[in-house]
């Protein structure tokens, strides 16, 4: 779904808000496992996923580790950059063929202080981002392996269809090897 496809469905914008927002939005084509967004940069855009998955991902010295998995209609922040200016460590990767919208946050943020709608559509963006860390926060710490693999199969079993094991186990905090024989166990 094309963004201002998708802002039109959430409320109601007045035509001026539409063809501002609209003369800022990029909309870019990304093959399967192009970089996005690099780690460590800066970037004062959201990124709207509109076709596609996308993963938010960080490096180490040894590996890559997926934080999550960004589908269709969903959208990424990069917080640190946007409100504390500065290099944020997560960055995005198109895990199949990927097109997405991204527009400067600072037009994003007068259009929201000029209607109460966006405003609310705004804090639902940024709420649904804080609880998809938290999400990814509490797994990590508090559920087993088996645990935060049998609750991906439930709540998202194609993954497993679209996304490289790699991903999957780096996700699930696991070993490919792991992953395999949790798999298998099924």
């Amino acid at each position: 779904m094309k963004l201002l496809e998708y802002i039109s469905k959430q409320l109601h914008l007045e035509e001026k808000s539409i063809i501002e927002l609209n003369n800022t939005i990029s909309t870019i084509n990304f093959s399967k496992k192009e970089i996005i967004l690099e780690p460590d940069s800066l970037s004062k855009n959201v990124f709207f996923i509109e076709k596609g998955i996308a993963r938010i991902f960080y490096r180490t010295e040894e590996k890559e580790v997926t934080l999550y998995f960004c589908n269709e209609n969903q959208f990424s922040i990069p917080v640190d950059s946007i409100f504390y200016n500065k290099e944020c460590k997560f960055g995005i990767q198109s895990v199949t063929d990927t097109t997405i919208s991204k527009f400067n946050y600072k037009i994003w943020e007068k259009l929201s202080s000029n209607n109460l709608d966006l405003l609310q559509l705004n804090q639902k963006i940024m709420i649904e981002n804080i609880k998809r860390f938290t999400d990814y926060i509490y797994a990590i710490n508090f559920k087993t392996p088996k645990e935060r693999f049998e609750h991906l199969m439930t709540s998202n079993p194609s993954v497993f269809n679209t996304i490289p094991l790699g991903y999957i186990a780096s996700y699930l905090g696991i070993t490919q090897e792991t992953l395999s024989r949790l798999r298998n166990s099924k």
